[in-house]
């Protein structure tokens, strides 16, 4: 028995992917934010369309909105961060 090396009509098939999903950049996002430790996530919203991301919802302070920003444009794929959060004292 003879093993040939698998290719597909004489040439290797290749996998390219140019830009990550929405969803899977939504998640990458959310991820970094929950990472990042500086930024109370509970409360942020995020969602892409074509590598721009936009964060909505509410933090403590002006620092975490910038902060979230920062954290969210520092994400790979992403192109923009439309920063739409709000501050909002924490309920005692």
């Amino acid at each position: 028995m003879v093993f040939k090396p698998q290719t597909f009509h004489e040439v290797p098939p290749q996998v390219e992917i140019d830009e990550p999903t929405d969803a899977s950049l939504e998640a990458d996002v959310a991820g970094a934010l929950g990472r990042a430790g500086l930024v109370d996530a509970t409360r942020v919203g995020v969602t892409t369309k074509g590598g721009i991301v936009i964060l909505v919802g509410h933090v403590g302070s002006q620092a975490e909105i910038e902060t979230a920003g920062e954290v969210a444009g520092r994400v790979e794929g992403v192109s923009r961060v439309d920063n739409r959060l709000r501050i909002q004292a924490a309920a005692v």
